[in-house]
């Protein structure tokens, strides 16, 4: 009977993990304004003769090394589809300030190792 009033060590895990996947989603400290204001900024710095360019696949290669590499464990490229990594390069782009040109080099890179 006791065991119906514990909750089960994974769900406290999981639970955990969400609410910190929330909390940094979410930032208390003005940082979501800033935030959006860096998705507008970006938007508009990507202008048309831009749009046209492609990603250097070696260069993609060696900035993912050097910069991903800095705050994460390196997945393996075959690890999300090309649409997954075109969301997720887009997301680092603006959590960690990388530029038009680094991103799509490093998303040139990621799609053509998958």
């Amino acid at each position: 009977m006791r065991s119906n009033f514990i909750i089960p060590l994974s769900t406290s895990i999981i639970s955990l993990f969400l609410f910190a996947a929330l909390f940094l989603a979410f930032p208390k400290d003005g940082r979501a304004a800033e935030m959006q204001a860096a998705v507008k900024s970006s938007a508009s710095e990507t202008s048309k003769s831009e749009k046209g360019k492609e990603g250097d696949f070696a260069r993609g290669a060696k900035l993912w090394a050097d910069r991903c590499a800095g705050c994460h464990n390196l997945r393996d490229p075959k690890d999300l589809t090309d649409s997954e990594w075109k969301a997720t390069v887009t997301h680092m782009r603006i959590r960690a300030g990388i530029s038009g040109q680094d991103a799509r080099d490093i998303l040139a890179f990621l799609q053509k190792s998958n």
